[in-house]
């Protein structure tokens, strides 16, 4: 099983990848793909980041151009393919992130409601429109530190996916589709 990190090139991007070298047990020497335009960061391969121009801007833009540019480079060799945002710390071998058929992701809660709907409440505007476009069906998690039952949405610090199945490439075309749609932007996204 072949594993590399993606992240963004940013201030805390140094202690992330020294942190994977040191606390990440098996996957301590898995390549770590650091995207942006910073020079290089020890610890990491860097790589330009090319944000589509219409997402210039947006909140997680980056984010989503960088997992998909990371996918595409990734699915030829690798079985696993794990985000971790430049803030994060790894102080344990993070080996739940190694996926094995039949999972093609691991992904975590959130730790509490924030922007997500209650069980028995109807999705609002944004999460209508979202699970519309992506397609996806409703489900539930239960947040990891309130402990409430809530509509599913993750964790976006750190998961993992399976290159080989285009989730992060379906991630960067759908986020287009969203920014693209004046109503949707003008509404349900008209803060932050």
């Amino acid at each position: 099983m072949r594993a590399a990190f993606v992240t963004l090139a940013g201030e805390g991007t140094r202690l992330l990848a020294g942190s994977i070298m040191k606390f990440g047990g098996p996957l301590a020497d898995a390549p770590i793909w650091a995207f942006g335009d910073n020079p290089q960061i020890p610890g990491t391969e860097s790589f330009h980041l090319d944000v589509p121009e219409k997402l210039n801007g947006y909140m997680f833009a980056r984010k989503a151009a960088a997992c998909a540019a990371a996918e595409s480079m990734a699915a030829g060799d690798y079985d696993t393919l794990i985000w971790a945002s430049p803030d994060c710390l790894v102080i344990n071998p993070p080996v739940l992130y190694m996926l094995e058929p039949p999972f093609g992701a691991a992904l975590r809660p959130v730790h509490i409601r924030n922007i997500g709907v209650q069980v028995g409440n109807p999705p609002d505007a944004f999460w209508q429109r979202v699970h519309e476009v992506a397609g996806t069906p409703g489900f539930t998690v239960e947040t990891f530190v309130e402990g409430q039952e809530i509509q599913a949405y993750f964790n976006s610090h750190a998961f993992s996916v399976n290159p080989k199945l285009g989730l992060m490439s379906r991630w960067l075309e759908i986020f287009g589709k969203l920014a693209s749609d004046k109503g949707f932007q003008a509404g349900a996204c008209a803060d932050d």
